[in-house]
């Protein structure tokens, strides 16, 4: 994160995550799925990197409460995607179903990437682990 910045972190979480999506939509095989979804870091990345900006952007008493709120968001978009991918697979199929999913998320980071405000630099002291 420091050496390259959260957008950028981000942004590549996400298009490693769209990626993930679209690859898998031409798996010819269940253990290509298996392999793709264990190789790939984008939805681990996009995360790590979410989760990190929610202290530098809030107040310490607040970044608890902002912090729960994200997690409790990760797993109502699951919900989300989940009903999505469902009402999608008699109509498309699995394969079309992965490419919509692919294309949203690409969106959906492209635009989380764009609206991200640089956080506010911390002082080494805050940094390190000792203190």
């Amino acid at each position: 994160l420091r050496r390259y910045g959260f957008r950028a972190v981000y942004a590549a979480g996400g298009l490693a995550n769209s990626l993930t999506f679209l690859l898998i939509s031409f798996a010819p095989q269940l253990w290509f799925i298996y392999a793709i979804f264990f190789a790939s870091a984008g939805m681990q990345a996009s995360w790590m990197v979410s989760g990190a900006l929610i202290p530098r952007h809030m107040p310490v008493k607040e970044a608890t409460r902002y912090g729960a709120f994200a997690v409790t968001g990760s797993g109502i978009g699951t919900v989300c995607w989940a009903n999505l991918a469902r009402v999608m697979l008699p109509t498309l199929g699995w394969r079309a179903s992965f490419r919509v999913l692919a294309a949203a998320f690409a969106v959906l980071y492209a635009l989380g990437a764009l609206f991200q405000k640089p956080p506010k630099p911390i002082a080494e002291s805050d940094m390190s682990i000792d203190s």
